[in-house]
């Protein structure tokens, strides 16, 4: 694993690659079509976290995720601001995905496509 771009793993003989477009050009030399990117920007902009699957050289498809968001949990942001805390969402995930959580929880600062390093930083600010 490469924490924030992506995975590798051998299935039944042949290695696997499961990350971000970035990750898939620059470590791996595959070139990723652009009707692929764009389906990764689209699905990213609706608020997904969008990964490409790769294998012998060639991008395959885009796998894309999407957080589900606990019904209380707005609830529990209104009470911590009540309190007078101010909370942040701080996450590796996409800007679009971090966006979409943060409004609908009720939260105004986000840090999005944070990496571990970053977040330490953040937290320590």
């Amino acid at each position: 694993a490469t924490p924030g771009a992506g995975v590798q793993a051998v299935v039944d003989g042949e290695v696997v690659l499961v990350g971000t477009v970035a990750w898939l050009e620059a470590s791996w030399a595959i070139t990723v079509p652009d009707a692929v990117a764009q389906t990764v920007r689209d699905a990213e902009a609706d608020g997904g976290t969008a990964v490409v699957v790769a294998t012998d050289g060639r991008a395959l498809g885009v796998v894309v995720v999407a957080d589900t968001v606990k019904p209380e949990a707005a609830d529990a942001v209104r009470r911590f601001v009540e309190l007078g805390l101010h909370p942040v969402l701080l996450t590796g995930d996409n800007e679009g995905a971090a966006r979409a959580v943060a409004a609908a929880v009720g939260i105004d600062e986000v840090h999005a496509r944070a990496t571990p390093a970053s977040k330490l930083e953040t937290v320590r600010r």
